[in-house]
């Protein structure tokens, strides 16, 4: 399966070996745009589907499967939490950070554990997979994040930037 980003704020899912689009969904809500998703990763044991955008600046995981809705990060009234398989958890086991920029780039960690997130604000967030959890911010760049990459072992995660 080759999951891609499309304009229109669309992902699609693609059998590679006929062609066949399984599914298409609506990466990015209508009331901040229809940009093209900026990253999309496939968890490691295939089941998961991730985007992350520009506007706004947020995550979504997708079962592989049938494209429905399975987690996101979500933001309302000011105020950061996930949305888990559509019903908002806005309290206990949700984000306490998030990126205040837009998301240039995402990655699973070789377990798909953890999901790490690079954005224009200049931060790495690493993610827990499985509750949504932002787990720490790791910041040091001096432009916005355009990579992230975990080692094969899980070990280690790099990103890169533009910085100067």
């Amino acid at each position: 399966m080759l999951a891609l980003g499309l304009d229109y704020g669309q992902v699609t899912m693609v059998d590679e070996t006929t062609g066949e689009v399984k599914w298409t969904v609506q990466a990015l809500s209508e009331e901040f745009g229809t940009d093209p998703p900026s990253g999309v990763a496939m968890s490691p044991d295939g089941r998961f589907v991730a985007s992350v955008g520009l506007h706004p600046e947020h995550w979504t995981l997708w079962d592989a499967a049938t494209g429905a809705l399975h987690m996101a990060s979500a933001r309302h009234d000011g105020t950061w939490g996930c949305i888990c398989k559509g019903h908002p958890f806005l309290q206990e086991g949700c984000p306490v950070v998030a990126h205040t920029a837009g998301l240039h780039a995402l990655a699973f960690s070789p377990c798909g554990q953890r999901l790490a997130t690079g954005g224009r604000d200049s931060s790495v967030i690493l993610w827990n997979a499985q509750t949504g959890k932002a787990e720490f911010r790791l910041q040091g760049h001096s432009r916005g994040v355009r990579s992230v990459c975990f080692s094969a072992d899980g070990a280690r995660l790099a990103s890169g930037s533009l910085d100067l």
